[in-house]
């Protein structure tokens, strides 16, 4: 079976540490969820590379300390991945890009659309302390109509919208393709035939990493998601597909055509360089007359 240049090794089945939040609503309602940090090892990155974080679907409102007024859970993310990087948790923030998969509402039940701006809000806060940030829009992510808002766009720091294209960053092609499958009426939704021309102009294109926030399916009940995106994926080349939308308890597949795709909604996954097991010194000596 083909691999992925840009594949996944492996998934830790525990999260180095999780980040506790609330959902937005009345005091009342207030639920408590938890974003689990999860570390994954790389079978390859550039060496320019020594990991990418990748996350999407983080709904809900955090403080910055505990005490602190409450912010979005994506932006309270940044900065605490940020302050993990520091304490030397989290690889450099100068070699590591960070993938967002769109869905940065802060309410769970939230359809259309992105609250008061929310998801800039969201890319503006990792793309002012990370190397680069490239994504897609999700469901409800309105706001983030193209390139041009972005903050730091201009600035020296990469940000990549990427809607139905794809570029070259860090020596990978990452394409993407935002909004969700439905007859294009909703907020941010798009006929399956969009995606499936889409699809098949970035397998041309030769991505390494395609970013989505619509989630294919996994092929049962342990990985939901749609069909027919699964299908259109088995049948071109094997890349690593980053995803949101619809949650999975276990966020790694691979599809039968080797492709592997990453669910991150309600998650942050860093993926790291894989590091070769070091080797036990050899020693030689001669005799010296």
């Amino acid at each position: 079976m083909a691999e992925p240049r840009i594949g996944i090794e492996k998934v830790q089945s525990e999260p180095l540490v999780t980040m506790d939040f609330s959902y937005a609503g009345s005091d009342v309602d207030q639920r408590i969820g938890t974003l689990p940090i999860i570390s994954a090892t790389a079978s390859f990155l550039p060496d320019s590379l020594d990991a990418l974080v990748m996350t999407a679907g983080l709904k809900g409102i955090r403080g910055i300390p505990d005490s602190a007024p409450a912010c979005p859970l994506g932006v309270a993310a940044a900065i605490w991945l940020a302050a993990m990087s520091s304490a030397g948790t989290l690889p450099s923030r100068r070699r590591t890009g960070v993938i967002l998969a769109g869905g940065f509402d802060t309410s769970e039940d939230s359809d259309c659309c992105d609250e008061a701006g929310i998801a800039t809000a969201v890319w503006h806060a990792f793309s002012k302390r990370w190397k680069w940030v490239a994504g897609v829009t999700g469901h409800g992510d309105s706001s983030v109509p193209n390139q041009d808002v972005l903050p730091n766009s201009s600035s020296g720091k990469s940000v990549f919208l990427l809607d139905r294209r794809a570029v070259d960053v860090d020596s990978m092609r990452i394409g993407g393709i935002g909004g969700i499958l439905d007859n294009g009426d909703g907020c941010n939704g798009r006929p399956a035939a969009h995606h499936v021309r889409t699809l098949n102009a970035m397998a041309g294109a030769g991505v390494d990493v395609l970013v989505l926030h619509e989630c294919p399916s996994g092929g049962s009940d342990r990985w939901p998601g749609s069909v027919p995106l699964r299908q259109v994926l088995e049948s071109l080349p094997p890349a690593l597909v980053v995803c949101g939308h619809d949650r999975w308890d276990s966020p790694l597949v691979t599809l039968e055509n080797g492709t592997q795709v990453l669910n991150v909604a309600g998650r942050v996954v860093v993926l790291r360089r894989h590091k070769k097991a070091s080797k036990t010194p050899s020693f030689s000596c001669c005799m010296i007359s």
